[in-house]
């Protein structure tokens, strides 16, 4: 078992390298990943997993985020099993026991591209720190992983504002989303036809010029695509819950 933090830049290379190393080899190695923190850490994970071509990697969670969609998913819970240690580190050998002996499930790993529109004032931002900082400097399209759900409009535009007042608490994270929540049905976020030009999608099969427009309402402000049933913290739009994976 080894335990290290990702936030450590050298540590987290050195040990995922020799991750991928050894999961290379199934037949001698049952390699298994635990990500502790919210569904963000398990996109992290999944990212550096994706760099080492390792991601037959089962990963397991220990759920410390706000909304821990993908924990409850995968049958880890909302929240932090308690005790997590124990005496003499007993509920942790027990939790681990759990991990190793869980049935693997696969899971789609999306990868979502972004083009910035020919502009000079075109640019891609995001929070650090709590502040709204310039991101991906120079660049004009960006690709990330998508494990969850990707949104835009309210949704997208409520969690921005989320990241730059996150607080260090699950219940303190959840009261700002409430506040943010509530604060859209005063000042309603934009609608998707201001700033859509046009969505398409293909059938699975399709040739990808076989493309059917998406038809939004009028008042639409929001676009939603779900890779698992469950989204902002337990909810199901789509009712598959009752799915055996997602």
């Amino acid at each position: 078992i080894v335990i290290f933090s990702l936030k450590d830049a050298d540590e987290r290379e050195a040990r995922l390298a020799e991750l991928a190393e050894l999961a290379h080899k199934p037949d001698e190695y049952d390699v298994r990943v635990v990500a502790c923190g919210g569904d963000g850490t398990v996109k992290w994970v999944i990212s550096c997993l994706s760099r080492f071509d390792a991601l037959n990697v089962p990963i397991g969670v220990i759920p410390f985020g706000t909304g821990n969609d993908l924990a409850r998913v995968m049958g880890w819970g909302d929240r932090p099993p308690k005790p997590l240690i124990g005496t003499a580190m007993g509920a942790l050998r027990e939790r681990l026991i759990l991990i190793d002996e869980a049935e693997k499930a696969p899971l789609d790993v999306w990868l979502c591209t972004i083009n910035l529109r020919d502009s000079a004032a075109a640019k891609f931002e995001g929070v650090e720190d709590k502040k709204v900082v310039e991101v991906s400097k120079g660049e004009k399209s960006v690709t990330h992983e998508m494990i969850n759900y990707f949104s835009m409009g309210a949704d997208g535009q409520l969690m921005f504002a989320f990241e730059q007042n996150r607080k260090s608490s699950q219940l303190g994270n959840k009261r700002v989303y409430v506040a943010k929540g509530i604060s859209q049905q005063v000042w309603r976020p934009p609608k998707l036809k201001t700033f859509i030009e046009s969505a398409h999608h293909t059938d699975k099969g399709d040739d990808v010029g076989n493309r059917t427009p998406l038809m939004f309402k009028h008042n639409d402000r929001q676009l939603l695509f779900l890779n698992i049933p469950s989204y902002g913290a337990g909810a199901d739009p789509w009712r598959r819950r009752g799915d055996k994976h997602p």
